[in-house]
């Protein structure tokens, strides 16, 4: 009895101390941006291409960046590529900066597909970071852009 009361408070501490050395955010669920529509909903995204994809379903809707995001190499499109003919909302982007290291544009807008971009706090904006000698831009637009405000640089 005494055996299997050691080797029970041995597996308890064990799995304890394995919770201990594990960081907090590991339970966290770490939003990046929301969408609201027009109707007022909101909801929150943990990834940035959801909630891209989500404004494009939802006519006049806004994304607002809720943290920096790193696309890890990769951009985010809407066109018919990826299932949209047409599209027109807003990215708000809070003060906060989308940043990838990609071959072309880290957003990329099809036709009929109508953005604007603008930073209500200051200080938000858009970089690719492709350190290579390729040409790189920060957004492509086939069709309606407006840019209200915010920092846009590609690095080479």
């Amino acid at each position: 009895m005494k055996k299997t009361t050691n080797n029970i408070l041995s597996i308890v501490l064990s799995i304890l101390l394995l919770f201990s050395v594990m960081p907090m955010t590991a339970f966290a669920t770490s939003f990046v941006a929301s969408v609201k529509t027009t109707d007022g909903e909101v909801t929150e995204y943990t990834e940035l291409t959801e909630a891209f994809y989500a404004a494009a379903e939802s006519k006049d809707s806004t994304i607002t960046l809720l943290s920096d995001v790193d696309l890890n190499g990769n951009g985010i499109e809407i066109s018919e590529y990826t299932g949209f003919t047409s599209a027109d909302f807003t990215l708000e982007l809070n003060g906060k900066t989308i940043s990838s290291s990609v071959h072309s544009s880290v957003l990329s807008m099809g036709e009929n597909i109508i953005i604007t971009i603008k930073d209500s706090v200051g200080a938000g904006g858009i970089t690719n970071t492709m350190a290579n000698g390729t040409a790189v831009s920060t957004i492509f637009a086939m069709d309606d852009i407006t840019i209200e405000n915010g920092i846009f640089t590609a690095e080479d």
